[in-house]
């Protein structure tokens, strides 16, 4: 059976981040799977190779019609 929880992550500036340790400490060190899963994805060439290709897909510079959250978030 499938479960669901909430919470919130820590602020952090645009880019991509490692989140490993915070999602583990709200849902549990006991899902060896979902932590092999988030560790497998990023050294830090991968997380600045991420960065540089969604700025390529998903430019700041358009012109967003949804800025609720600001202009970080667009």
């Amino acid at each position: 059976m499938g479960w669901q929880k909430t919470f919130n992550l820590l602020e952090r500036a645009k880019g991509c981040h490692l989140v490993t340790k915070e999602i583990l400490a709200e849902i549990g060190s006991g899902l060896e799977g979902v932590q092999t899963l988030i560790d497998a994805a990023f050294s830090s060439d991968v997380r600045t190779d991420m960065d540089m290709a969604l700025d390529v897909i998903v430019p700041e510079s358009l012109d967003w019609r949804h800025t609720d959250e600001g202009s970080d978030d667009s």
